[in-house]
C-alpha cells in the first residue's frame, strides 16, 4: 500500500479529509433523503456500496463521487491508491451502507466518533460482548482489508439500530490509522471514546432523571 502523503503536511491533510468527506456525505445524504431513497440520491449511494471490498478507483463509476481534488491535496502518485484516497473511499462507501433504506433520518452526524457510536451500540444492545469483540478485532486490525471488514459489520449493526456517525472524522481517522505513528492514538481516542459512552449511559441508567412536574 502506498501510504505516502502530499507536501501539504500531513495534520493538514487529515483536517480536509475531514472537511472533505463530510462534506460529501453530506450532500449525498441530503440528495438520498430529498427524493425519499428514488432517483439521483439513491443511485450515488448504490453505486458508492458496489465500492466496498473494492481498492479506490478500481470501478470506473465510482469516479467523481471518492476522487480526492488535486488543488486540496495535491497529486495522489503511485501505482497503488495512498492513504488520503483508502481514507476517503473507505469512509464514504461505508456512509453509504449505513444510511441505506434510513430515507427519514440521518446517519451522517457530526461530532460522533467511531468509538462514541459503538458504545451506543454496545449499551443495551442484544448482544453487547460480539460488538466489542467485533471492535477489539477492528483495533486489532493488520491493514485495511481486514479492518474493511470488521468496520462492515459494525456499521450494519448500526444501521440496524440507526445509530449515527460522523464519516468525516471517520476518514480523518482512517488516514490517520494508516500511518505506523499515529496509529496508536487513533486506537487508544476510539478506545477511551468507547469506555466514556459507555459509562456515561450506564450512569444514566442507574440514575434516570426524576419527575420535575
Amino acid at each position: 500500500m502506498n501510504t505516502s502523503v502530499p507536501a501539504v503536511g500531513w495534520v493538514e491533510v487529515r483536517n480536509r479529509l475531514a472537511s472533505v468527506t463530510g462534506a460529501r456525505a453530506t450532500e449525498y445524504q441530503a440528495l438520498y433523503r430529498s427524493d425519499k431513497g428514488h432517483a439521483k440520491g439513491s443511485a450515488i449511494l448504490a453505486q458508492l456500496r458496489r465500492g466496498i471490498g473494492k481498492e479506490p478507483g478500481d470501478l470506473p463509476r465510482l469516479w467523481g463521487y471518492t476522487e480526492l481534488d488535486e488543488d486540496d491535496f495535491g497529486p495522489q502518485y503511485g501505482q497503488h491508491a495512498t492513504a488520503a484516497e483508502w481514507a476517503v473511499h473507505l469512509a464514504l462507501t461505508m456512509f453509504a451502507l449505513h444510511q441505506q433504506s434510513h430515507e427519514d433520518r440521518t446517519m451522517h452526524v457530526q461530532g460522533t466518533g467511531l468509538g462514541t457510536a459503538v458504545g451506543r451500540l454496545q449499551h443495551g444492545g442484544p448482544s453487547p460482548e460480539a460488538v466489542r469483540r467485533r471492535f477489539t478485532a477492528a483495533g486489532t486490525a493488520i491493514d485495511i482489508t481486514e479492518l474493511t471488514v470488521h468496520l462492515r459489520g459494525l456499521i450494519t449493526q448500526m444501521r440496524q439500530r440507526a445509530i449515527g456517525l460522523d464519516y468525516g472524522r471517520l476518514a480523518a481517522d482512517l488516514f490517520a490509522w494508516q500511518n505506523p505513528e499515529a496509529s496508536v492514538s487513533v486506537r487508544r481516542a476510539w478506545g477511551r471514546d468507547l469506555q466514556n459512552t459507555l459509562h456515561r449511559l450506564e450512569r444514566s441508567s442507574d440514575h434516570p432523571k426524576e419527575d420535575q412536574t
